[in-house]
């Protein structure tokens, strides 16, 4: 099923992007950068019929250990953050 702006999902993304700016900043607990730097804990982009491979998906965080890290962060030459190729979720160098 497509995303729609209309669907239950689609308004708690907004009002959970909204709580979560309205609370104490979270920084990177790697290079304690403000986040999330596009000020959207998860992404809610649908542009008319258009989504984004990420839609739904919670930015800055490790979906094994809901730690926050920032995408520009590397650790012994890896991303603290990357990308399951399977499940498309992203996961710290920790939890890979």
């Amino acid at each position: 099923e497509e995303p729609s702006t209309a669907s239950e999902f689609h308004a708690f993304i907004g009002r959970y992007n909204q709580m979560r700016r309205n609370l104490v900043a979270i920084n990177c607990l790697e290079c304690n950068q403000r986040l999330p730097g596009g000020n959207q804990w998860i992404d809610g982009y649908i542009d008319g019929y258009i989504s984004r491979p990420d839609y739904g998906t919670h930015y800055n965080t490790c979906y094994g250990c809901l730690k926050h890290y920032c995408y520009e962060c590397k650790i012994d030459g890896e991303w603290q953050l990357e990308d399951c190729r399977t499940c498309d979720r992203h996961y710290c160098v920790n939890c890979t």
